[in-house]
């Protein structure tokens, strides 16, 4: 639950506020350990405040739920995953899982081949600098 390895070191206002922008729209029993989890992220932002669901249930994406399926065995499970990373783009099978542009993972499918973030804290912290705050 925690995403601070998805950042970038030193300070990353752009997930700082792309974290604090997250709408939940369920609470699984999850979404109050996911924001401590977080603690590096919005503990910088004083006035920040846990999100609360927009509800309290899953939703269902199947039309009765009762009769999904069962998850493949674990030896399918790893054939497939070969079969799908076949099938990526050669820049993004390239990239993955070298930095925090593209992550590949059972936890985290992250595809940003261009990530300004760099820029963006650069500007960042030229701006607060101009204006005498701390970033």
């Amino acid at each position: 639950l925690n995403l601070s390895d998805y950042t970038l070191v030193d300070d990353d206002p752009y997930f700082r506020y792309w974290f604090l922008s997250l709408l939940p729209l369920y609470d699984d029993g999850i979404l109050s350990r996911f924001w401590q989890e977080n603690q590096v992220l919005h503990g910088r932002h004083p006035n920040a405040r846990p999100w609360i669901a927009l509800d309290k249930g899953p939703i269902s994406i199947v039309p009765n739920a009762n009769t999904a399926t069962e998850a493949p065995a674990s030896f399918l499970e790893a054939r497939l995953r070969q079969i799908q990373s076949v099938r990526f783009p050669k820049q993004l099978a390239d990239m993955a899982n070298q930095d925090t542009r593209v992550i590949i993972n059972d936890n985290v499918l992250k595809f940003h081949v261009t990530d300004n973030r760099l820029r963006f804290r650069s500007a960042y912290h030229q701006l607060c600098h101009d204006l005498n705050i701390q970033p």
